[in-house]
Formats: structure tokens, C-alpha cells, sequence
């Protein structure tokens, strides 16, 4: 009994041992490989962190920061504006392109296009919403007219290196910017209040069309995995908060983020990735380790530079507009990429590799392991036991023999 009670103890301090070692481990910022990468406080515009900032690269579906702003600050907006869906804006090659499932002829208010938009990165969302608001008779004069309104609104907050040709990111023609570039749009668009409740929500359900009746239509989730979790379960030392912003994911692209972090007094750090290598010491993971591993450096560095000289109040909890969600509706993940087709269209946000889904599963791999040798090191108990008790037994019976043979009974 006391052999088993010290079995069970060493087990239990082995799984301990071992969960906390998969929980604390975080990669370092030498383990993030990307063309480009920044951290900068959007409130000064000062550059922490930064690697290649100025090379103009595709950036895939982050583009749709710029396609939200143009919508936002467009004269003619209008939240409740309904939008009508063409043929043209909703067919792609590549049948796993990201889209919420319009329709020829479908009608959609701009608020649910735009969080379709920034929630889902449907590139259905993106073409609609341009076409409804630029100029022209034709599809293409109409994609054509909205690039250029994102192109001088780009240029005219500073971000002169970016040219824009479609609305979605896909990778065509003139179409790139800069990690520079995309962190002084991405700063600016996180002022605008609208903007930020957008990119914000974890979770989204579209209302009923003229062609989805159904309230289930179109039930998202946000692409960024930092925004889903939030900075508890990413472990943060230097931020309260994740509240944004945009994934992109293309072939020329490669795997792209910008993320927006709340520090403990109040500032707003912006981290951008782009062409991330998602591989860390042989492991595949989602984007949003890297960035982790990257604010958290801007982080440090902002940190260091500005001190916390008193403790933090928290702020007085605010009233927020519940999501339209239903907790018992399970989310399911974007179909999976094929390769085999036109790589040009292809956008995909993908958000494998969930990193909480790896902690748990790591640590019921853990656990099983223990189980199993606690049952083998049982098993064996039992069998030995068994043989022990077998021997006795023919001991037993062998004196029983014995005796009857010295001592035949009486006749």
C-alpha cells in the first residue's frame, strides 16, 4: 500500500511538473521569421521594435483595413445603406476563397458587409461594399474607382509607398505597401470608434437577407486568434487587452497580422507581421505566437522607456452591446486550401493551430502517459500476486499429498 501511495505521489508531481512546462513555454523573438515586422505606440508614432520595415510586400487580406476606412469615412455612408451583391464581386476561382455566401442580386445593410468584412475577411463582403460605393457602370470601373479612392486615402495619412488594386488583397497587378506603411494605417484606423467595435468582436451573426431568411446564414468567428482569447490566455506581462485588428493570408502574401494591444496605463501598442514563417523548433503554429512573442518584445522595449511610477487603477466597468451570438451554435473553421487551383485568388484565412487546443491536448498527452504506466506498473502488481498466490496454493496441496501418503488414513 505505501508503494502504491509513493507511485501515485511521483505521478502526480511528474504531470505537474510537465503541465506547468508546456503553459510557461513561449517562443523568444529570435524564433520570429518574418520579410518584415514592427511594433510601434500608436500614440507617438515611435518604431520599438523593427526588422526591414521599408520593403514593399504584398499583404493580402490587410488590405481590407484600408477597404473599411475608405467605406467609413466615405460621404455617403450610411450604416443601414443597403448594399446589392453582383455576380461578378461573389464568384472566384478558388471555391475555398474566404466569403460569407452572397449572392447575385443578395441586399445587405453596410454594418453587417462590414463585419463580414473585418470578422470573417469575406472577399465577397469586400467587392460588394466597393461596388456600391465608387463610381462607374461596369465591375471593373467600379473595383477600379475604389482602388484608387484606398490608394489616395492611403497616401494621404502619410503611407506613400502602398498601391492598392482590389478591395479583397488578392495578388494582382500593383498591389503592396510596407510594414511602415501598414502600421500607420492600421494606427489611424484603430481612432476611428467604429472601426475599433469592429475588429473587436470574437464573434458575429448576420442578419437575415432577401436570400438567407434563415438567422443562421452566416455565423462567424474573428480570424485573429489574439482577439478570440484575449491576453490571459496568452500569458501577457506587458498588456491588458487584444483588441484587433486584421489576418491575411495569400500565396505571394504568405501569412500576415496586425495586432492592436491595451497596455496597463492605457497606451496602444501596434504589432505588424509580414510573410511570417509559421514553424517554431520543428512545430507548426498559428500566427498569432509570433505576434505574441512580438508585442511582447514592444512590450518590453515601451516598458523600459516608460516606467509604471504608480499603481494602475482599474477603470469602471463600462456597458458594452452584447454580440449577436448564440452560445449553444458550434463555429466551424474555413474549408481547407487547394492548391491545385489559381493561386491568384486564393485568400484564406487560416486559424490553425489554436494554441490553447495545443496546451490541452499537450497536457492530456501527459496525463494518458502517466495512466498508462500507472495501469502497466498495476497490471504487473497483479500478475505477481496472482503467481504468488498459484504457488502456495500447489505448496498447498503438495503437503496435503505428502501427508496422506505418510499418514494413509485409517481403513
Amino acid at each position: 500500500m505505501k508503494r502504491r501511495t509513493t507511485v501515485l505521489l511521483l505521478m502526480i508531481l511528474i504531470v505537474s511538473l510537465l503541465g506547468g512546462a508546456v503553459s510557461a513555454y513561449w517562443p523568444g523573438i529570435d524564433d520570429v521569421k518574418a520579410a518584415a515586422y514592427l511594433v510601434m505606440d500608436a500614440d507617438t508614432g515611435t518604431i520599438l521594435v523593427q526588422n526591414n520595415i521599408d520593403e514593399k510586400l504584398r499583404i493580402a487580406s490587410l488590405t481590407k483595413i484600408v477597404t473599411a476606412m475608405v467605406i467609413l469615412t466615405h460621404p455617403d455612408y450610411d450604416p443601414a445603406k443597403m448594399v446589392v451583391a453582383s455576380s461578378e464581386g461573389t464568384t472566384f476561382p478558388d471555391p475555398n476563397s474566404a466569403k460569407v455566401g452572397l449572392r447575385d442580386g443578395e441586399l445587405i445593410s453596410t454594418w453587417d458587409a462590414l463585419r463580414a468584412l473585418l470578422v470573417m475577411s469575406a472577399n465577397d463582403a469586400a467587392y460588394t461594399l466597393a461596388e456600391n460605393y465608387a463610381s462607374g457602370t461596369t465591375h471593373e470601373e467600379k473595383v477600379e474607382d475604389f482602388a484608387e479612392q484606398m490608394t489616395t486615402f492611403a497616401h494621404g495619412l502619410g503611407a506613400t509607398s502602398s498601391i492598392f488594386s482590389n478591395p479583397a488583397g488578392f495578388d494582382r497587378g500593383e498591389h503592396y505597401s510596407t510594414a511602415r506603411d501598414m502600421a500607420i494605417l492600421a494606427g489611424h484606423a484603430m481612432q476611428n470608434e467604429t472601426f475599433r467595435q469592429l475588429v473587436s468582436m470574437s464573434h458575429v451573426r448576420l442578419d437575415p437577407t432577401n436570400l438567407h431568411p434563415n438567422s443562421d446564414w452566416a455565423i462567424m468567428r474573428n480570424t485573429n486568434m489574439l482577439v478570440q482569447y484575449g491576453a490571459d490566455i496568452f500569458d501577457s506581462e506587458y498588456f491588458t487587452s487584444y483588441d484587433g485588428i486584421k489576418t491575411g493570408t495569400t500565396p505571394g502574401a504568405g501569412n500576415c497580422l496586425i495586432a492592436s494591444g491595451q497596455t496597463p496605463d492605457g497606451r496602444r501598442l501596434i504589432g505588424v507581421l509580414l510573410n511570417t514563417t509559421l514553424n517554431v523548433d520543428g512545430r507548426a503554429v498559428n500566427i498569432s505566437i509570433p505576434m505574441r512573442t512580438l508585442l511582447e518584445e514592444g512590450g518590453r522595449v515601451f516598458r523600459e522607456a516608460n516606467p509604471l511610477t504608480a499603481p494602475i487603477e482599474t477603470p469602471p466597468a463600462t456597458e458594452e452591446t452584447p454580440l449577436e451570438t448564440d452560445p449553444e451554435i458550434t463555429f466551424t473553421d474555413p474549408p481547407a486550401l487547394d492548391e491545385t487551383l489559381p493561386p491568384s485568388e486564393i485568400i484564406v484565412e487560416a486559424d490553425k493551430y489554436d494554441p490553447t487546443i495545443i496546451f490541452i491536448l499537450a497536457g492530456v498527452g501527459v496525463l494518458l502517459l502517466v495512466i498508462m504506466i500507472y495501469l502497466l506498473i498495476e497490471h504487473r502488481r497483479k500478475v505477481r500476486a496472482r503467481k504468488r498466490r498459484q504457488a502456495a496454493r500447489k505448496l498447498r496441496e503438495m503437503k496435503d499429498i505428502r501427508d496422506q501418503w505418510r499418514n494413509p488414513p485409517y481403513r
